[in-house]
């Protein structure tokens, strides 16, 4: 018995917003594409400035790269 392939009706993504695409991505693609293909497809899109201001903000909003001292100011010892 050959059984019937389902077909997946995709919503028009050109209709989506960025919030919805990137939904989509992360209910559609396994973890480690995600934390690492994604990240790195995105900074192979941006210029040197965009990307620095990525990536401080990036390191100050997760406490990367900080100093033991800055750590200690920030959340006590």
């Amino acid at each position: 018995m050959i059984k019937e392939i389902e077909k997946v009706e995709l919503e028009d993504h050109t209709k989506m917003n960025r919030w919805e695409k990137m939904e989509f991505l992360e209910e559609t693609t396994p973890v480690e594409t995600h934390t690492k293909t994604i990240l790195n497809e995105l900074v192979c899109w941006m210029g040197d400035d965009d990307f620095n201001k990525f990536y401080d903000y990036f390191c100050s909003n997760w406490d990367i790269c900080r100093s033991d001292k800055e750590l200690n100011e920030k959340y006590g010892e």
